[in-house]
């Protein structure tokens, strides 16, 4: 017979084991019926991403027409277009580590069933990574939109 503590202790755990197995298969299952092999919540955040990594590309690629850059030069310092274009390469270097993570756990090819339970399993083990890599890109976009803010005005 087990003391009280313990067998606390073993309701516990086994618990937690069922809602994480409750989870896995939930998202296991989510990513088999998806068409593109992926959870919807990467699947948004992956859409959102590129969006903003093209966004960023463009103010890059085209200094002088109307973008940060020109926005940048009614302020006159070469210090703010300096630190708009560090945004930026920042920026963009955390939107290709984010799709990068969010591309890792996608299912793709055949075998469909095993892959979904695989990518599940990696889905929950990198959803804090890839929380806190969406975190530091939204830092870094509001600092992105700041300057333009403060570069308009």
């Amino acid at each position: 017979m087990l003391d009280p503590l313990t067998a606390l202790s073993l309701a516990g755990n086994l618990i937690q084991f069922i809602d994480f197995s409750s989870k896995l298969v939930s998202k296991g299952r989510e990513i088999y019926r998806s068409t593109d092999g992926a959870l919807r919540d990467n699947l948004e955040i992956e859409i959102i991403t590129a969006d903003f990594a093209k966004v960023v590309q463009r103010l890059m690629k085209h200094p002088g027409s109307g973008t940060v850059a020109t926005a940048a030069a009614a302020i006159s310092t070469n210090d703010t277009d300096l630190e708009l274009r560090q945004i930026c390469d920042m920026c963009r270097s955390i939107a290709t580590e984010l799709l990068a993570k969010l591309q890792a756990v996608k299912v793709t090819g055949k075998h469909r069933g095993w892959k979904s339970f695989r990518q599940a399993l990696k889905s929950v083990w990198t959803k804090e990574k890839i929380d806190d890599i969406a975190q530091r890109l939204a830092l870094f976009r509001q600092q992105l939109e700041f300057h333009i803010m403060v570069s308009l005005a």
